[in-house]
């Protein structure tokens, strides 16, 4: 009888403490999710605050606004016009080469696509008999006018523009060794600069 006692205690016990231990998890699973949406509500509340901090785009109309100096010689230029209704690019709307092709350039007033897009870099590459490569070409080969398909999605290199003031202050100072570099491509006319 006595064994029996202790045996139903002992099971009691142990339900005893499985029920503490669960309750415990449970509790602290609560404390967990609160704790969560705690933090997905400040930084909601945040959010507010963080947009705007956010810099402002340009909202001038293409040919109206002030074009800033490249970062450095070649460099992709920023687009210093509103990019509303003009991005996203895609295979049936590109509205950035309907005022920047060189030849519509020099009519709307705009910055020209230079020749570094209208020229194709990639290499010629040869495969011999055993099927092995050799040593690509690299060949500049000039694309008569036309817009070389790597360049085409203009917005991978060229960002819109925006007057603001970094927290960390930048001390670079582009060297250009032109003064048409500091607006101007040139890239083209020095791209194999350093290549043996």
């Amino acid at each position: 009888m006595k064994k029996i006692n202790w045996f139903i205690i002992s099971i009691l016990f142990t339900i005893i403490i499985s029920i503490s231990c669960s309750n415990e998890k449970q509790d602290k699973k609560q404390n967990e999710e609160l704790a969560y949406d705690e933090s997905v509500a400040e930084l909601l509340s945040d959010e507010n605050d963080l947009l705007s901090q956010m810099p402002e785009y340009s909202t001038n109309a293409p040919g109206t606004s002030q074009r800033m100096e490249r970062a450095f010689e070649n460099a992709p230029p920023m687009i210093p016009h509103s990019t509303e209704g003009l991005i996203p690019i895609t295979k049936d709307k590109h509205m950035c080469i309907s005022c920047h092709m060189p030849e519509i350039a020099v009519v709307m007033k705009s910055t020209p696509i230079p020749p570094s897009h209208m020229t194709d870099y990639r290499p010629d590459v040869n495969v011999n008999s055993d099927g092995k490569i050799t040593k690509p070409n690299v060949v500049q080969k000039d694309l008569g006018g036309k817009l070389d398909m790597s360049r085409y999605m203009c917005t991978q290199c060229h960002v819109p523009q925006a007057d603001i003031s970094p927290a960390i202050q930048n001390n670079f100072e582009a060297a250009y060794r032109k003064r048409e570099a500091r607006n101007q491509s040139n890239l083209s006319e020095n791209i194999s600069e350093g290549v043996k």
